[in-house]
């Protein structure tokens, strides 16, 4: 039989801690802050409304995929070849 694996058990999980922040002082005015949308914190730019020439950007993807293109089909050329000539060296 073989020997039995124990596992070391994580120790068991603590929600979170809350920080508690302290009241303001009694004479301070408090200003609330304003809400900004997550859109509202990114500056749009001109560059963004032209369009984006895909073909440049992503030319090294393109090349890429070429060059695994050629790869596979010399390989599946190579096993197409295998294929016929393995059976005449082994009769």
């Amino acid at each position: 039989m073989a020997k039995k694996k124990t596992r070391r058990q994580m120790p068991p999980r603590r929600p979170p801690q809350r920080q508690v922040l302290p009241p303001p002082p009694a004479g301070a005015a408090t200003m609330p802050q304003p809400v900004r949308s997550r859109e509202s914190r990114f500056v749009t730019t001109s560059r963004a409304a032209e369009p984006t020439n895909w073909a440049h950007e992503y030319r090294y993807v393109i090349q890429d995929l070429k060059r695994m293109a050629l790869t596979s089909a010399l390989m599946f050329a190579l096993l197409f070849g295998l294929a016929l000539v393995v059976p005449l060296f082994l009769r």
